[in-house]
C-alpha cells in the first residue's frame, strides 16, 4: 500500500487520479466482501449473499487491471502516443459500469449482512460513489482534452 500511495504523490504523471478510482473501488468492494464472508461464517445458508461476494470478487479483480491499464494509458497519453485517449476513454466506462454494478450488490446485500458489519457496508457504499464520481470527472477531462487543442501532457509535466 505505501508504494502505491507513494507513487500516487510523486511527481510522475502516473499513477494518479484514474488508479485512485480503480483502487478506491477496490477497497469498496472488499469492504463488502469482508461484510458478506463475516456473515456466511455465522449463516451458510444465505447463498444469494456468497454469490453477491463472488461476483464482488471479480470486480475487484477488474478494479486492478483497470487501476493498471489506466496508470499504463496515461502515461502513453502523456507521451503523445498515438490512440491511446480512446483506449483511456474505454478503460473508465469499464471502470464506471464496474462501479455501477458494485454498488447495486452492495444494496442487494445490505438486508443479508450481519447488522455488526453495517459499517463495512458504509465504507464499501461511500468508497464506491468516490470511485464514480472521479471516473465520472476522468471522463468529462479525457473527453475535453480529446476535443481540444491543448495537450495533456502541458498539464502534468
Amino acid at each position: 500500500m505505501a508504494e502505491v500511495l507513494e507513487a500516487t504523490a510523486s511527481d510522475a504523471p502516473a499513477p494518479g487520479s484514474g488508479a485512485a478510482a480503480a483502487l478506491a473501488l477496490g477497497l469498496g468492494v472488499a469492504c463488502a466482501s469482508k461484510a458478506a464472508r463475516i456473515t456466511l461464517k455465522h449463516h451458510p445458508e444465505r447463498q444469494a449473499l456468497a454469490a453477491a461476494d463472488a461476483r464482488l470478487g471479480e470486480i475487484r479483480a477488474d478494479a486492478l487491471r483497470d487501476g493498471d491499464g489506466d496508470a499504463a494509458c496515461f502515461a502513453a497519453l502523456v507521451a503523445h502516443e498515438p490512440g491511446v485517449a480512446e483506449r483511456l476513454v474505454e478503460i473508465g466506462e469499464h471502470l464506471l459500469a464496474r462501479t455501477l454494478h458494485a454498488r447495486a450488490l452492495v444494496a442487494e446485500m445490505e438486508a443479508s449482512v450481519a447488522p455488526i458489519m453495517r459499517n463495512d457496508l458504509l465504507a464499501a457504499r461511500l468508497l464506491i460513489d468516490s470511485a464514480e464520481a472521479i471516473v465520472r470527472a476522468n471522463l468529462a477531462g479525457t473527453a475535453g482534452a480529446q476535443s481540444s487543442s491543448d495537450n495533456c501532457s502541458d498539464a502534468v509535466m
